[in-house]
């Protein structure tokens, strides 16, 4: 009688185990809720079933690249369709410019495409149509990437990430090499694996009379070098993330900025200087040139491959210097007539697949960062810059920081800031009246306005199981 008790046990836990299996493969215990939708990120693509992806992509100019990006994409689709040649992919060119508003009202009739390409993805568009990759990340998936936090922050909007990264862009500034090799922020002939004393005070003080002296030619007419220095002090932020730096923080920078216009040697026109800056860097007459993004550092370089380095912007006395990033993604969506989950789960698949193959060519051809660490290989060997600047670039994407604010308020925050900046800027106003000014208008611009909230304010979405 006990033997047969015992048989009974073991079959029924058996059966248990057998169904919890199923159910864990059946995306059971993985489900998650959008409006309604219930959707099983372990479903497949099914081979009895044809299907067509609608693919927009935002077109990424690479002027120095072997082959246009199109050609690249559409290389890359062909290899696509031969691992799946039950898919067919639809493909449309978006200019980056008009592309946020294009995808917008898309997004508001309830047809967007099924993948999206932001060379930008400055911004989340989550619930209700967006679907989002985190579900789609399993432990058992050995082949799934390990990304950069940098890249992972640029797309976390409530807990959830958004997209797939594929590099991510940077902003710094562009120094001739020895001149910083003679203010003593490099060791000559050692490759530079980091800067030494990268910081306000110091770059301040080789700003003086010394024969060592350098001249920095900052972009004084908008407030994007502030916004820049500022990510210093929160790397790692979420670019969903609350004001991440305090008013004291904002009063550091534009004190920095404000001595710099004022302290450089001979008393040259800083409005003037910032507006040449580029030719006086090519000509000698300044060492240090800011902001500079992928393009144009990669302008200067290739004319004088070994004469220049990209840096990150200078840090407070006791932080580290940080780049700031913003993340080049896919994203994927859902349409409000849903085509279902095997039809989500081809969507994601096409941009797994674009962005771990575009990740190599945007590092190579445009000079991004990595956005995995898989891909530090090709950056060494193969992105366009200088061994010096390719050390000085990874080193600091260890610290780097997601732009800020979230592309649904940058608009409105650089517009307001502007006036307050150029009065900054043209002497009107102290360090601390301006970050006093500036507090006043982010607590003014997230005043509720009874709208609803944006497309990157929407809660993650509600695991089931």
């Amino acid at each position: 009688m006990a033997s047969v008790k015992r048989a009974a046990v073991l079959v029924a836990v058996a059966a248990a185990a057998a169904a919890v299996l199923g159910a864990w493969h059946s995306g059971l215990f993985h489900r998650f809720e959008v409006e309604g939708v219930r959707i099983n990120p372990r479903a497949a693509v099914r081979a009895d079933r044809e299907y067509t992806l609608v693919l927009w992509e935002e077109t990424v100019p690479a002027p120095w690249a072997p082959q246009p990006y199109q050609q690249f994409v559409q290389d890359a689709l062909v290899e696509f369709v031969e691992r799946y040649p039950n898919v067919r992919v639809e493909v449309e060119w978006l200019d980056p410019a008009t592309a946020p508003g294009r995808l917008a009202a898309a997004l508001a009739a309830g047809h967007p495409p099924d993948v999206y390409g932001a060379a930008k993805a400055a911004w989340a568009w989550p619930l209700p149509w967006q679907v989002p990759a985190s579900p789609y990340r399993t432990p058992e998936d050995e082949q799934a990437p390990v990304f950069l936090a940098a890249a992972e922050a640029g797309l976390t909007a409530g807990g959830a990430l958004w997209g797939w990264p594929r590099g991510l862009w940077w902003e710094g500034w562009l120094a001739q090499r020895d001149a910083l090799v003679q203010a003593g922020f490099l060791e000559a002939g050692d490759g530079a694996a980091w800067l030494r004393e990268w910081r306000y005070d110091a770059v301040l003080a080789a700003t003086g009379a010394s024969p060592a002296a350098i001249t920095v030619a900052l972009d004084a007419s908008d407030a994007d070098v502030f916004l820049q220095l500022l990510h210093a002090f929160v790397p790692g932020a979420a670019a969903d993330a609350a004001v991440p730096w305090t008013e004291a923080d904002a009063a550091r920078a534009a004190d920095f900025v404000q001595r710099l216009l004022s302290s450089q040697a001979g008393g040259r026109d800083a409005s003037a200087l910032s507006r040449s800056r580029f030719v006086a860097l090519a000509a000698g007459d300044v060492q240090v040139v800011a902001p500079v993004n992928p393009y144009s550092a990669q302008s200067a370089l290739r004319r004088r491959p070994d004469h220049y380095v990209a840096v990150p912007p200078p840090a407070p006395p006791g932080l580290t210097p940080t780049l700031t990033v913003t993340p080049s993604a896919y994203l994927v969506f859902r349409r409000s007539a849903y085509l279902g989950d095997d039809h989500t789960r081809a969507a994601v698949e096409l941009a797994r697949f674009l962005a771990a193959k575009s990740e190599a060519w945007l590092v190579e051809a445009v000079g991004l960062l990595p956005a995995s660490e898989a891909s530090w290989e090709v950056w060494h060997q193969r992105s366009p810059w200088n061994d010096t600047t390719r050390r000085i670039l990874s080193e600091a994407s260890r610290a780097a920081a997601v732009a800020w604010p979230p592309a649904d308020e940058a608009a409105n925050l650089r517009a307001a800031l502007q006036p307050l900046w150029q009065t900054f800027a043209n002497g009107g106003a102290s360090p601390e009246q301006f970050a006093a000014s500036l507090r006043s208008l982010l607590e003014r611009l997230r005043q509720p306005s009874g709208s609803p909230p944006p497309a990157g304010a929407a809660p993650s979405p509600r695991a089931d199981g």
